[in-house]
């Protein structure tokens, strides 16, 4: 059972307008504060701005100054000719020496070894009763000198030559003195 009646029909409550003076000014004062903060915000971004840009000015100035100094020191510099008649000789003695040099090494008679590669090949090969006495260079060969114990050692020595970068491309002759048990590679 309903023990309250509604006597208001909905055409009879009252409806507040949309756009009343209080909701106006509310709407125009939010709309004003925030045009004030964004103006405050560029102001400072723009402030920013210019003093960055005053200094970017400031620095392009001063690099300018030092482009002109630096560029009239340049002028003025002068190439001195004995330095120069100097700077000619030696580049005609290098390039003497180079052509020097290569005529040399087209006629073979400029070799030079590796010797810190060979010494360790031929720590590598080593054989037990048999060790170099003295290399020795003479007009682009390399000579090996030494003693064996047993003769029968060398040619196993020398075998183990072919296991090597180094030893391998060297042209080997034995001479082999019995008598004294010594031993040159050539």
């Amino acid at each position: 059972m309903k023990h309250s009646i509604n006597l208001y029909r909905a055409d009879l409550v009252p409806k507040r307008p949309l756009l009343d003076l209080q909701r106006v000014l509310t709407v125009v004062l939010v709309l004003w504060v925030i045009g004030v903060g964004w103006r405050v915000v560029l102001e400072i971004q723009t402030m920013r701005l210019e003093s960055q840009l005053q200094a970017a000015q400031t620095e392009q100035r001063q690099k300018q100054q030092l482009l002109s100094q630096l560029s009239a020191q340049v002028a003025q510099l002068q190439i001195d000719p004995q330095l120069e008649r100097r700077v000619r000789q030696l580049q005609a003695e290098v390039q003497n020496k180079r052509s020097v040099l290569f005529e040399f090494t087209e006629l073979g008679s400029v070799q030079s070894f590796d010797y810190a590669a060979i010494m360790t090949e031929l720590a590598r090969v080593h054989e037990e009763g048999l060790w170099v006495t003295r290399i020795e260079e003479n007009r682009g060969v390399l000579n090996l000198h030494g003693h064996a114990v047993d003769p029968a050692l060398i040619p196993r020595w020398m075998q183990k030559f072919q296991e090597t970068e180094q030893l391998s491309h060297l042209m080997m002759r034995l001479h082999l003195r019995p008598e004294i048990q010594k031993f040159s590679c050539l």
